[in-house]
């Protein structure tokens, strides 16, 4: 019965062994977790390389902000030259003055302010050019639609211009030129009309008055009641 209960005794020690065990491999998870720990560390030591890596670029890319800021307030000039224009076009002071003003806010050099130059004429020629074409073709069409009678059509139009606008015609014709309406059909005909109806008015048959029977209402609206 002794041995029994010694084998009883030796059985629960190993039974405690296999515990002890356990804990031996709690420990081991134990030093897993110090060992994690370690790469963290280099894990956060890497990050503050990478910021402070940041930190110096950003400081290099403002520096380079910085004198390149300088080298543009060095190229801005004082006052800007005459700028270059083609020949035969008007050089327009006033608005040269002006342009400058917003060059030198811009911080643009003298080079840089003659390239906006050139394209704002390359722009304009390319209007002119597109201005100038359909103002052919609108006279073309206008000398086809009258034919030999053209010119007395552009005559008795003219009195119809004068008519409708009195001392304000010389600003009309102006406007008329420089947008090439005064070549439209359109145009031509109306005012042919108005001025047909002058002539009309002014000479009533048989009366031998020249003044104009009819209101200029009447003869500039004469289907309106």
């Amino acid at each position: 019965m002794e041995n029994i209960e010694t084998n009883t005794e030796l059985n629960n020690s190993e039974s405690d062994n296999t515990a002890l065990g356990q804990d031996s491999n709690s420990v081991t998870e134990s030093t897993a977790l110090v060992g994690d720990n370690d790469v963290d560390s280099k894990d956060n030591n890497d990050i503050k390389e990478e910021n402070n890596k940041e930190t110096h670029n950003d400081s290099e890319n403002d520096q380079k902000e910085d004198n390149e800021d300088h080298k543009k307030e060095d190229n801005i000039p004082e006052e800007y030259e005459k700028f270059k224009i083609p020949d035969g076009q008007e050089y327009l002071e006033d608005q040269s003055q002006e342009f400058s003003k917003i060059a030198k806010d811009l911080k643009l050099s003298q080079e840089q302010a003659q390239k906006l130059v050139d394209l704002q004429v390359t722009i304009n020629q390319k209007y002119s050019d597109q201005l100038n074409e359909t103002s052919e073709q609108w006279l073309t069409e206008s000398k086809n639609t009258f034919g030999n009678k053209f010119n007395n059509v552009l005559s008795t139009a003219s009195k119809g211009l004068s008519f409708a606008f009195g001392d304000d015609v010389g600003f009309i014709k102006e406007v008329l030129n420089n947008t090439r309406l005064g070549n439209n059909q359109a145009f031509i005909k109306g005012f042919y009309n108005i001025g047909k109806q002058v002539q009309e008015s002014r000479f009533v048959a048989g009366s031998g008055n020249t003044a104009p029977s009819k209101t200029t209402a009447e003869i500039l609206y004469p289907n309106s009641k």
